[in-house]
């Protein structure tokens, strides 16, 4: 069987700093969550939404989603997401990943180096930030490697859920950030000869 273009698209992967944070989970909670996202009945980064800054807007989505339910849940993400922008500009403490980690990314997972103890097989929140786009989301994902090193782990985890929208983002800050890094190869090669 062939594999189509945008399953290839998945694995095209690059170095890369972002801002991460990984929340272990089990598998029934992780399971719970997706269902209720794939729903309507929750959105990532919910969490965001500052207390006593915005009108609540459950009951009018609630009864919208009665009569069209993709519009509904577009609107949803978007309530998500311009609360996360009202409490950034309120500067309060802001609940996104705080720091930068080394990595290696694609849309198909996440690696890097941690001194957490993540097992193989453990099920895991990913909270991720890309640099510049300063384009947060969430994922979860699955541990399927794990080599020891001296000071912690490299682990790797496939992604096992995101949203469209979010895969679609991800691929195309990886084919940019691989653009650039070939241009300062090629400069740096320029400038040696």
């Amino acid at each position: 069987m062939e594999e189509s273009r945008e399953d290839r698209r998945r694995y095209i992967r690059v170095k890369d700093r972002v801002f991460l944070d990984i929340r272990p989970m089990e598998e029934a909670e992780v399971k719970e969550l997706i269902h209720r996202y794939e729903r309507g009945e929750d959105v990532p980064w919910r969490d965001f939404s500052p207390e006593g800054m915005v009108k609540d807007i459950t009951l009018p989505l609630n009864r919208l989603k009665e009569r069209d339910e993709p519009l509904a849940t577009v609107l949803e993400v978007i309530d998500a997401k311009l609360n996360y922008i009202i409490k950034a500009m309120a500067k309060e403490e802001l609940d996104y990943p705080s720091r930068k980690v080394l990595v290696d990314l694609s849309a198909a997972g996440i690696a890097f180096f941690t001194k957490a103890p993540l097992e193989l097989g453990q099920y895991v929140q990913i909270d991720v930030g890309l640099i510049p786009e300063n384009h947060f989301f969430r994922a979860f994902g699955k541990v399927v490697r794990r080599v020891a090193r001296k000071n912690g782990h490299e682990v790797g985890i496939e992604f096992i859920w995101m949203l469209e929208e979010d895969k679609d983002r991800l691929i195309e800050h990886v084919f940019q950030r691989q653009v650039q890094q070939l241009r300062m190869m090629r400069r740096r090669r320029e400038e040696q000869e």
